[in-house]
């Protein structure tokens, strides 16, 4: 601990590892003047500084991040990464979107650019790298965005230049290339998008064309060429955009193709293919961008027998895009996701996903991005720099953090124990109707993830496993001796077995105590001599006493049937509740997540027959995702309390209910945050009804219990799915209601009391798109990507309605005129 940061002693370099802050860099030192500085018993480090508390993890350093620094003349030009690839020096050379092409040295890992020069016609030709390939003779093979193919010579530092040429039909198909592939005899295949696939015979300089023929069912599957892969039999796989998989025999010349079936669940997911990896034993693993993973087993593969294993998130995979795929020394595969790095056990489908918060670029990758060096160490790249790890070193989280009680309640009201009598148990009266217990894992890694489990011995006999959730109640429990058992584990999943445990003693009510027991012992005595003496005259009235038992029989079973159908009604009534915000009655986002499977299968199904009627893709189904907050809530809740905050967000929720259509489906999202899920809405219905949305709250005056009244306004951002028409897979509905989310807070950064809706722009390449999902809203529409459509209340209208003007991308945010 310094007065200029922080310094770590490496015994194996005989040196120190600085460091210190960078106000560029929000994941630095929050000050250059460390005061204290302690390691916690789970491998955190607390370092204090003159400005705050700063927590690091030390187990993140198995993950080696490179980022652009703007202040550094050298590194990286461009935090965008889409392509590696190893000469024969073991120098690793990076593909950057916008930055060029990078070198890193194998000894001195030191970083060398080559970009883009308008002057210089030998210089690389377009900074937008998406695919690299370094040959036997340590030529290097770039395929660039829109420029075509290049060659570069390291020892000269010149770059050939392969482009289209409309006039020759040997030239390259196409001048955006996504892949690049060498095979055992010199070819070198090159994938683009909409052009096909092509084979350069190095020799002849010249290209061959392999494009999709619709007439012609031996052609390949599709143009647009996402991934390449040649097994042991020299066959070539291709993994394209709509068509799944092709494979190429390059004896016959003909393709043969594996795509998915909705009415069979062992054919291919998804027919879009980001990635193929051949395993070990001969296995294809397919990487899809929103159906998850497919294995192929190498018996059914060499039969041609399109038998797939399909793995989703409900096998452990945190997303359902999987953009590509490594294989470690001990067959385990590393996936790279859109919502992290998780590595699965094929043998076992054990997974474990590593995301930020163990040192990451980021939770989202680029597809492409991966690669295996000759030493065995992994590159993964995404939109904020890369990675490099040896999966080896790659340690999880063996702390076994203690689980301590953190509050005990009575009827939701914290109760202060006694801490000399803590190993006592907790005495409790027959009225305690209510209690509840919160507890804590002390691992501080990644607290959000640490894990709970619960039994209540006396009670219950299973465990109930309730996620990330630190707290417990029990109700009306009976007299007797209880004890509470709660096991935490830190975020690997380690498990404290042993745990916190909680004795308690419920007394018993005045009618179950000793004497009262006494009294309905003699009282059931003396009812059993009555009935002796009565049984001679039972004997004597059998007949009528036959009678009367068949009336009871009917009426108990009469009564059974209804106890029966109000049953009925009460699991029907907690299925709603489950589904049912408290507050305000609307649905929540257990809902969203029940029905949405319904919704995206009924708008495959009608894409489907209108593609069999040759219908248009405007003529496809769509759902609205419509997300709106209210402004100002917070005032209302800091000046007038949370109840009236909750008279506002019931009142707003009446406002909803008149303004939308009875086919839209209202959620409370959480908060003063509502989501709109409409079907079948087009641009201009959505900008009505998010104008209305709008101006309804604005006009309403909201009345309070305590006699006072507010105003509000609400900000609006929505958006469709599919995001775009002409390749609806391109986006799971979770990123189109992200994009939703962001479009809301792009209209609060712009005043507040508006709307924002996020569209697709006619003219953007779906590929481009993708990549740049997650760049500034703005900075996209001026580009061309999306189009960003918008509404304002106009202060020269008497009605405060919206204005409304064209879609055109500008630099600022256009409001709609008129």
């Amino acid at each position: 601990a310094t007065d200029n940061g922080l310094s770590r002693w490496n015994s194996d370099a005989r040196g120190f590892t600085n460091f210190t802050h960078d106000p560029a860099e929000p994941t630095s030192l929050s000050d250059q003047r460390v005061n204290t500085v302690f390691e916690d018993a789970g491998g955190v480090l607390w370092v204090g500084t003159h400005r705050g508390l700063n927590k690091w993890n030390l187990a993140t350093g198995a993950f080696e991040l490179y980022r652009r620094d703007p202040n550094a003349p050298d590194g990286l030009s461009s935090d965008v990464i889409n392509a590696f690839t190893e000469d024969t020096h073991g120098n690793v050379w990076i593909g950057t979107y916008g930055g060029g092409l990078s070198r890193m040295d194998a000894q001195t890992h030191t970083i060398t650019r080559f970009g883009h020069d308008p002057d210089d016609p030998s210089s690389l030709a377009d900074d937008r790298v998406m695919a690299l390939y370094a040959d036997d003779d340590d030529q290097i093979w770039i395929g660039t965005f829109q420029t075509g193919l290049d060659r570069f010579n390291p020892r000269t530092g010149q770059f050939r230049h392969y482009r289209h040429d409309p006039d020759d039909a040997t030239s390259l198909s196409a001048n955006g290339v996504t892949v690049i592939e060498g095979d055992r005899f010199g070819t070198l295949w090159v994938g683009t998008y909409r052009g096909g696939l092509n084979q350069f015979d190095p020799d002849t300089e010249k290209f061959a064309r392999y494009r999709h023929d619709p007439n012609n069912s031996a052609s390949l599957g599709s143009d647009s060429v996402l991934a390449l892969h040649q097994d042991e039999t020299d066959a070539l796989w291709v993994g394209t955009d709509g068509a799944g998989l092709s494979r190429f025999d390059r004896y016959s010349g003909t393709f043969s193709h594996f795509g998915h079936d909705p009415d069979d669940a062992t054919s291919l997911s998804s027919n879009t293919a980001w990635a193929i990896h051949q395993d070990r034993r001969g296995g294809f693993w397919i990487g899809t961008q929103s159906a998850g993973l497919n294995y192929w087993e190498a018996e059914d593969r060499r039969a041609l027998n399109p038998t797939f294993r399909r793995y989703d998130r409900g096998d452990g995979l945190p997303s359902s895009v999987v953009y590509g795929m490594l294989e470690d020394d001990d067959e385990h595969l590393w996936l790279s996701t859109s919502r992290g790095l998780t590595r699965l056990t094929p043998s076992t489908g054990r997974t474990k996903t590593y995301d930020v918060t163990h040192g990451l670029q980021g939770n989202d990758f680029m597809f492409g991005a991966q690669f295996l060096s000759r030493d065995g160490r992994m590159f993964f790249g995404g939109a904020s720099g890369f990675n490099i790890f040896r999966p080896e070193a790659v340690r999880g989280n063996e702390y076994v953090p203690p689980v301590i009680l953190t509050e005990f309640l009575k009827s939701n009201r914290p109760v202060d124990l006694d801490p000399s009598a803590q190993d006592a148990p907790i005495p409790l009266s027959y009225e305690d109707s209510a209690i509840g217990f919160e507890f804590a894992a002390l691992d501080f890694t990644a607290p959000a993830q640490n894990q709970y489990r619960y039994r209540l011995d006396g009670f219950e006999t299973e465990w109930n496993d309730v996620g990330d959730v630190r707290r417990v109640t029990y109700t009306n429990l009976e007299a007797g001796e209880y004890t509470l058992r709660v096991q935490g584990s830190n975020n690997d999943g380690v498990w404290n077995e042993d745990g916190l445990s909680v004795a308690l003693v419920v007394g018993s009510p005045p009618w179950l105590s000793w004497w009262a027991i006494v009294a309905y012992s003699l009282g059931v005595m003396g009812v059993l001599a009555a009935i002796v003496r009565h049984q001679m005259r039972r004997l004597d009235r059998q007949a009528e006493y036959s009678h009367r038992l068949e009336r009871e029989v009917a009426e108990r079973t009469d009564a059974l049937a209804t106890q029966n159908r109000e049953l009925a009604g009460l699991n029907a009534r907690l299925q709603e509740v489950s589904v049912t915000d408290s507050l305000t009655g609307l649905w929540n986002r257990r809902y969203l997540a029940n029905e949405i499977p319904k919704d995206l299968a009924m708008i495959r199904r009608a894409r489907i027959e209108n593609r069999r009627h040759a219908s248009d893709a405007e003529a496809d189904p769509n759902l609205l995702f419509l997300m709106m907050d209210l402004d100002g809530l917070k005032g209302v809740n800091d000046t007038y309390g949370h109840q009236a905050g909750d008279q506002v967000i019931v009142k707003t929720k009446e406002i909803l209910v008149r303004v939308c259509r009875q086919s839209d489906t209202l959620i409370r999202w959480g908060g003063d945050e509502f989501l709109l899920v409409g079907r079948q809405t087009d641009r201009d219905t959505a900008a009505g009804l998010a104008d209305r949305l709008r101006h309804a709250i604005e006009s309403h005056r909201f009345d309070l219990d305590n006699g006072e009244s507010v105003r509000l306004s609400c900000s609006i951002g929505f958006s469709f799915f599919p995001f775009m028409l002409h390749s609806p897979t391109m986006f799971s509905w979770e990123q189109v209601l992200d994009l939703a989310d962001r479009a809301l807070y792009r209209a609060k950064q712009s005043g507040r009391n508006r709307w924002v809706g996020v569209l697709e722009s006619a003219t953007a390449d779906p590929a481009i798109v993708m990549q740049r999902k997650d760049d500034d809203l703005d900075q996209l529409a001026r580009d061309g990507i999306l189009e960003l459509h918008a509404g304002a209340p106009d202060p020269n209208e008497p009605d405060r309605t919206c204005r409304r003007a064209d879609t055109r991308p500008v630099p600022e945010l256009v409001e709609h005129t008129g």
